[in-house]
């Protein structure tokens, strides 16, 4: 039998105090039919041949439970609207007649499943928080305008991904001012921009973001999981966007890489907009694609490099990069880090350590990149990066030659023994190359020992050849 208002209504007044918050009383319900199986299992107990007290360790679990959900709080409504706590009083009171009270709400032993009785969440519905328009000035009687419902009657149904990582239908609801023809979505504005074109403004306290066009929400704790995915696996939009996909497979909604993508940019655009103080002035076009998005952004926080004022507050005194310029009038060394104390070196420090010899062709002291024009922003640091496992040579392939090599890239020899580049590869023979493109002459034995060579290490490190010359070695 389903229980009927008429038996609510019985309900609440005979097991439930009126000066109970009416929020506190469903929360107490709920919690009431989620105790349904300790309940039979308490009834089980108390069926046996033998003789049993009726206070059985089930029903005390039961009233412990039952006292937290009348004094839980968690909501931030006050439960007892008179400031009296008479949680155990009406525990005690509801547990002597709770098995009438679970006939009244119709859980019996052959419908026993506690998940069809809970209280259904109701679906998300999406709209702006704002009650006025946020551009118009006050008009008749000094008031904003109040914002519209843009197509009366007429409610887009959406996907949304919830806080839960489960996809649920909602509707949305956009609201509309009718003297600037703004529009205002939960996470964004639109408005009348120059030209043909409507100007967008973003919502950074939003709860949901919009993914696609199509009508795909996703929640802003999903952009945060994203984030902390990125933060600590590396875990890319293809990666993330499969996770989700295999955490939802029961539904015919697919989270795909483009709007994997889109939340991506949406959280972190909001996120660096903050930090660069651009959120009051940042405007981009309306509905705009992932790219246009992006290149706004890019536009609106790239001025000084992208550089966060509040970054450079801080002068490391113990690193060896300098963290940034003489704010004041240059004493000494421009190149000094601020802050730091030269001085000579005490017991204290640690032990230097001897370096070893550079190459004759390389200055003992490197150029250092020179301070900028007063006025103009910091300039780039290039730096020439250099893998391991593309990188051949570290030296001069000649034995009794310690020089670098002129080409990094794909060279052999230093500027001094270029000339080599044209003979043989195979030491002892001293013969001119086949070609320009080859290591070898033409002799056929070179040419197979320099195939064998190559078919078992050009897949190796150089590292890696170390140590497998180092093992056949013995």
């Amino acid at each position: 039998m389903v229980a009927s208002v008429k038996d609510l209504r019985l309900i609440l007044e005979l097991f439930f105090p009126p000066e109970l918050a009416m929020q506190q009383a469903i929360y107490v319900l709920s919690v009431l039919i989620t105790l349904y199986p300790i309940f039979l299992l308490h009834s089980n107990q108390l069926n046996e041949a033998r003789r049993q007290a009726p206070l059985t360790g089930w029903k005390k679990t039961i009233q412990v439970l039952l006292t937290r959900a009348f004094e839980d709080e968690a909501n931030g409504v006050e439960a007892w609207l008179t400031g009296i706590n008479s949680a155990s009083e009406y525990t005690n009171y509801i547990c002597a007649d709770i098995d009438k009270l679970y006939l009244l709400l119709g859980l019996t032993h052959a419908n026993s499943d506690p998940s069809s009785f809970a209280f259904r969440s109701p679906p998300p519905i999406l709209t702006t928080s704002r009650l006025n328009c946020r551009y118009c000035p006050p008009a008749h009687r000094n008031l904003i305008p109040s914002l519209r419902c843009r197509r009366k009657g007429k409610m887009q149904s959406i996907w949304v991904l919830n806080s839960s990582f489960e996809w649920e239908s909602a509707t949305l609801v956009v609201g509309h001012c009718t003297t600037c023809k703004a529009d205002y979505y939960p996470d964004r504005i639109t408005r009348v921009g120059t030209g043909r074109e409507r100007a967008e403004v973003l919502e950074y306290d939003a709860e949901y973001l919009r993914v696609s066009k199509s009508g795909i929400w996703v929640h802003r704790r999903i952009a945060l999981a994203q984030e902390k995915a990125l933060q600590c696996y590396h875990s890319g939009w293809s990666n993330f966007a499969d996770w989700i996909n295999g955490l939802t497979q029961d539904i015919n909604v697919t989270f795909t890489y483009r709007q994997s993508q889109r939340l991506f940019l949406e959280h972190f655009s909001r996120r660096l907009l903050i930090s660069h103080d651009k959120s009051t002035t940042f405007t981009c076009t309306a509905h705009s694609s992932s790219k246009g998005l992006a290149e706004k952004v890019r536009a609106a926080i790239g001025i000084n490099h992208g550089v966060i004022p509040s970054a450079m507050h801080h002068g490391c005194m113990d690193c060896t990069h300098i963290k940034r310029y003489h704010s004041g009038p240059p004493v000494g060394d421009g190149t000094e880090v601020v802050g730091s104390e030269a001085g000579p070196a005490t017991a204290m420090d640690d032990a230097a350590v001897e370096a070893a010899p550079l190459p004759a062709n390389l200055p003992e002291v490197l150029a250092q990149q020179p301070a900028p024009a007063e006025g103009s922003p910091r300039g780039y640091a290039r730096l020439a990066v250099m893998d391991g496992k593309s990188l051949t040579h570290r030296k001069c392939a000649l034995d009794v030659c310690e020089r670098p090599l002129y080409n990094y890239k794909n060279g052999r020899f230093c500027e001094t023994h270029l000339d080599l580049r044209s003979k043989c590869g195979i030491i002892p023979c001293g013969r001119d190359v086949r070609s320009s493109e080859d290591l070898t002459c033409d002799d056929a034995t070179h040419i197979a020992w320099y195939k064998q060579y190559d078919d078992r290490f050009h897949r190796l490190s150089f590292p890696g050849v170390q140590r497998v010359i180092l093992l056949e070695n013995g």
